[in-house]
C-alpha cells in the first residue's frame, strides 16, 4: 500500500502517519523534515523549479499558449504556473502579482496560503529577518549583510537562516550566500511594507555597503587614492585575497545601491569611488562610465568638491580609453579644479599628474612638464615620496619627447635611484626601460642594452607582459643600431605577437615600427607596409605618429619615391614644430633633405626644466 501525505507541515504531523513495512509513503512538504530523514529512514528528494521547457509544456498543455514573460514572472514555480494557467483559461490578462495569481482560487490552495504556512511556522525573530529581506534591493545576500541590515550579529542570524531554508522561503545561492525566488521576494516585500514600513533597513545596509566596499578596496587595490571615509565598523579583512573575494561576491549588490534612487548621494559616490580600482583590475569599463555618471549627478546636487574631483578623474580616464582626448582633457581639468577647491592636496597632486600625462599624449609636452613640476611640489608638501618619484620619471619622459635627452636621463636616473632606495622592483623596471630608450636616442647603445636587459629580466620574472613588450620593442631598436638585424627582427616580431594578445594598439604600433626599422635596408617595401599600419594605430599619440611619418618617409626614399617621401617628412616636420618635438623636428628636416637646418635644430635642442 502507498500512503500519500501531501503538503505536510512538519515532522510532528508526519511521524504518526508513517505506515509500517512493507507499505510505503510519499510525502510532499515545504519543510525539510530533518527528523524523519535522520531517524526514520525517509529519503529526501529536493524538487527544483521547472526548467524553461517544462514550464512551457505545462502552460501549453493547459491553455495552448506559453508566454515567456509569464514563465519568468512565475519563477518557473509549479504552483504559480498552474495558477497562472487557470487565469489564462479564463481569458484574463497575464497575472502580475500574487493576488492576481490567486484570484478565484479556494483560500487553502492559493500561492499566498502556501507562503503564509511557511512564514507562520517561523519564530518571531526569523519572521523579522524574512520581512527584512523584502526591504532589501540585493540579488542575493549573506549572513553578514543581513546582520548589518537588522543590527543582529552574523552568528545570531544563523539559526533563523536555517529555519528559512528548511521552509523553502530562501534557497542557497553558492557558498554562504542565499537568495529568494521573485514571487517569494514580492511576498516578503508586502510583509515588510505592512509590518515594518519605517525600519530604516535600507539606509543601514547602504551605509554598511559603502563602508565595507571602501575597506575592501583600500586593502585589495591600495595603489588608488580613495576619498576619505570613516572606518568600517565591522571585522577588518585579513588579506588582499579576502577583500577582493568580497568585492567579487557583492559586486552586483554594490551596483544596485548606486543605481537605486533610494540611496543617499554620498552612498552612491562612495561606492563608485571604492569600485574604481576593481574596475581597472577587471577591465569593466562600461560599468565604470555608467556608474560614474550617476555618482557625478549626485555629487553635483550635493556640491561636494572632493567627490566631483574623483568622479571627473574617473570619467576622464573613460574618455581617454574611448579615444576622446578632448573630453578626457576637459574632465581632467575639472578634476584638478575641484581638488583645489576642496583643498584636498593629495588629489590635487594626482590630478596634476593625470593632466600632465594627457597633455603629453596630446603633443603638449611643455604644458605636461609644468603639470609634473607642480605635482612634484605638492607631493613633497604632503610627504608622498611615491608621488615625487612617479612625476620625476614623467618629467623625464616629457624632456625625452622634447629631445632634451640629457635632462631626461638625469630625471629618469633620479627616479631609478629613489625606486631602488624604496625597494620597488616595478618602479626600477619602469625607470630602466625608459632610461634604455633615452640611451638609445643618445647613441649610447651598449648602455641602453644593459639597462633594457635588466628591465626585461624583472618584467619576465614578474610575468608582466606589458612591461616585456615595451622593452622588447626598444631592444629591437638597439640591435638595429648595432647592425644585428636578425636579432632585432626576432625581438620586434615577439613584441608584436604579445601586443596583439594584449589588444594594445599603441604597443602593436611600437613593435611594427621597430620591425620596420630592422627590415628597412633589406626590404623597404615590407618596412613601408609596417609603418603604414603603425601610422593608423598611433593616430591618438602625436609623438608616435610623428616618428612613424618619418619612418614612412625614410622607407619611401629607399624605394626611390622622393616626392611622396618629402610629403611625409614635411607632415612630420609640421607636427614636430607644433608640439615642440625638437629632436623629431631635426630628424624630419634630415629626411626632407635639409641637413643644415637640421643640424642647427638638433644642436639647439633645449631642456624643458633644469631642476627637480
Amino acid at each position: 500500500m502507498l500512503v500519500v501525505l501531501d503538503n505536510a507541515a512538519d515532522d510532528e504531523q508526519v511521524l504518526p502517519l508513517l505506515p509500517p513495512d512493507p507499505c510505503q509513503a510519499l510525502i510532499t512538504s515545504r519543510n525539510r523534515l530533518d527528523t524523519a530523514v535522520a531517524l526514520h529512514g525517509v529519503r529526501r528528494l529536493p524538487v527544483q523549479v521547472m526548467t524553461r521547457e517544462e514550464a512551457r509544456e505545462l502552460l501549453l498543455a493547459v491553455t495552448g499558449e506559453a508566454p515567456e514573460e509569464l514563465i519568468e514572472r512565475c519563477d518557473r514555480l509549479p504552483l504559480a504556473l498552474r495558477l497562472a494557467a487557470a487565469q489564462l483559461e479564463l481569458s484574463e490578462p497575464p497575472p502580475a502579482s500574487i493576488d492576481a495569481l490567486d484570484a478565484g482560487i479556494a483560500p487553502f490552495h492559493t500561492l499566498r496560503s502556501t507562503f503564509d504556512a511557511s512564514y507562520d511556522r517561523l519564530a518571531p525573530e526569523a519572521r523579522m529577518l524574512f520581512r527584512t529581506l523584502g526591504g532589501l534591493p540585493c540579488a542575493d545576500f549573506s549572513r553578514d549583510n543581513l546582520a548589518a541590515a537588522t543590527g543582529l550579529s552574523p552568528a545570531e542570524t544563523g539559526p533563523h537562516l536555517r529555519a528559512m531554508l528548511a521552509g523553502h522561503l530562501i534557497v542557497a545561492a553558492g557558498r554562504h550566500r542565499f537568495t529568494l525566488h521573485d514571487l517569494v521576494k514580492r511576498y516578503a516585500a508586502e510583509r515588510h511594507a505592512e509590518e515594518d514600513p519605517d525600519s530604516g533597513v535600507y539606509d543601514r545596509l547602504a551605509d554598511w555597503y559603502q563602508r565595507r566596499a571602501r575597506s575592501a578596496a583600500a586593502l585589495a587595490i591600495p595603489q588608488f587614492l580613495y576619498l576619505p571615509a570613516p572606518d568600517d565598523p565591522g571585522d577588518a579583512f585579513t588579506s588582499e585575497e579576502q577583500a577582493l573575494a568580497w568585492l567579487e561576491a557583492e559586486y552586483a549588490n554594490l551596483l544596485t545601491f548606486v543605481e537605486n534612487d533610494r540611496s543617499a548621494g554620498r552612498v552612491r559616490w562612495m561606492i563608485v569611488d571604492a569600485l574604481r580600482g576593481y574596475w581597472h583590475l577587471r577591465l569593466q569599463f562600461a560599468d565604470r562610465a555608467r556608474l560614474s555618471e550617476i555618482g557625478l549627478a549626485a555629487a553635483r546636487a550635493a556640491g561636494d568638491d572632493r567627490a566631483l574631483a574623483m568622479l571627473y578623474s574617473s570619467l576622464s580616464e573613460d574618455a581617454r580609453l574611448r579615444g576622446d582626448h578632448r573630453t578626457a582633457l576637459e574632465r581632467a581639468g575639472a578634476a584638478l579644479e575641484h581638488a583645489r577647491a576642496s583643498r584636498w592636496s593629495p588629489y590635487e597632486a594626482a590630478a596634476l599628474g593625470t593632466l600632465g600625462t594627457l597633455l603629453l599624449t596630446h603633443g603638449r609636452a611643455r604644458s605636461a612638464a609644468d603639470c609634473y613640476l607642480q605635482a612634484i611640489d605638492v607631493h613633497r608638501r604632503v610627504g608622498s615620496l611615491r608621488g615625487v618619484i612617479s612625476n620625476t620619471g614623467n618629467l623625464g619622459l616629457a624632456n625625452f619627447c622634447l629631445g632634451a635627452f640629457g635632462h631626461a636621463a638625469q630625471q629618469l636616473g633620479e627616479a631609478l635611484r629613489l625606486e631602488r632606495e624604496r625597494n620597488s622592483t616595478v618602479g626600477e623596471a619602469m625607470a630602466l626601460g625608459n632610461l634604455g630608450e633615452v640611451s638609445l636616442h643618445r647613441g649610447e647603445l651598449v648602455t641602453a642594452l644593459e639597462q633594457l636587459v635588466r628591465a626585461w629580466r624583472i618584467w619576465e620574472e614578474m610575468g608582466n607582459i606589458h612591461g616585456v613588450v615595451a622593452v622588447l620593442s626598444v631592444m629591437s631598436g638597439v640591435h638595429t643600431g648595432l647592425g644585428r638585424s636578425g636579432t632585432a627582427r626576432a625581438l620586434a616580431a615577439r613584441a608584436h605577437d604579445l601586443a596583439v594578445v594584449l589588444n594594445d594598439n599603441r604597443m602593436v604600433a611600437d613593435a611594427d615600427n621597430a620591425l620596420a626599422a630592422a627590415l628597412r635596408r633589406d626590404s623597404p617595401e615590407a618596412a613601408l607596409r609596417l609603418h603604414q599600419r603603425a601610422l593608423f594605430l598611433s593616430r591618438d599619440n602625436r609623438h608616435a605618429w610623428t616618428r612613424t611619418q618619418i619612418g614612412i618617409a625614410e622607407s619611401l626614399l629607399l624605394l626611390g619615391e622622393r616626392g611622396p617621401a618629402r610629403s611625409h617628412a614635411e607632415w612630420a616636420l609640421a607636427e614636430a614644430r607644433s608640439a615642440g618635438y625638437r629632436y623629431l623636428e631635426g630628424q624630419a628636416l634630415l629626411t626632407a633633405g635639409r641637413p643644415d637646418t637640421a643640424a642647427r635644430v638638433l644642436h639647439g635642442t633645449a631642456p624643458v626644466v633644469r631642476r627637480l
